[in-house]
């Protein structure tokens, strides 16, 4: 594969294609954009759901390490591959019956990524792809430890 043609992928990869390039709605319209696919691969095998967010996952971390040197940002506000993997890990961990609940998830996931409360805020120091991709996936597991918590008092309380 030539240069040219693996940055231009791996920009349509880490932009989620050109979603990107937005402006400042860029986060919620890619989680926004790519929410029915995730709302219909939750309801997929344990082993499916695995099997696409390690290939997410993956292809995150090439295209922001791709897209990142092309451009000389290691962490380019462009990249919101980040965030639909956090997006996926929600889903996946929690399995929402409902679209309300998916949805409620969702704005509550992309809320607590842009606030990025400690420890995220220490997880994006790191350098690289991989702190691109880490504070998203620890802003998602705050959410599902906190999700996992009312649904255990709610379940308690009933």
């Amino acid at each position: 594969m030539s240069a040219g043609l693996e940055v231009a992928l791996a920009e349509a990869v880490a932009t989620v294609f050109w979603i990107g390039h937005a402006g400042p709605a860029r986060v919620a319209l890619a989680v926004l954009a790519t929410a029915p696919l995730l709302w219909w691969a939750q309801r997929l095998s344990v082993a499916a759901r695995a099997t696409i967010g390690v290939v997410l996952l993956a292809l995150g971390l090439w295209a922001s390490a791709t897209w990142g040197e092309a451009t000389g940002l290691s962490d380019d506000g462009r990249i919101v591959i980040d965030e639909v993997v956090g997006a996926a890990l929600v889903l996946f961990a929690l399995r929402p019956k409902r679209l309300s609940v998916a949805a409620f998830l969702l704005v509550a996931y992309v809320t607590i990524d842009r606030i990025k409360p400690w420890p995220v805020d220490r997880i994006e120091a790191i350098p690289g792809a991989i702190g691109v991709m880490a504070d998203d996936l620890a802003a998602a597991a705050i959410l599902i430890v906190a999700a996992m918590l009312v649904r255990a008092l709610l379940r308690r309380l009933a």
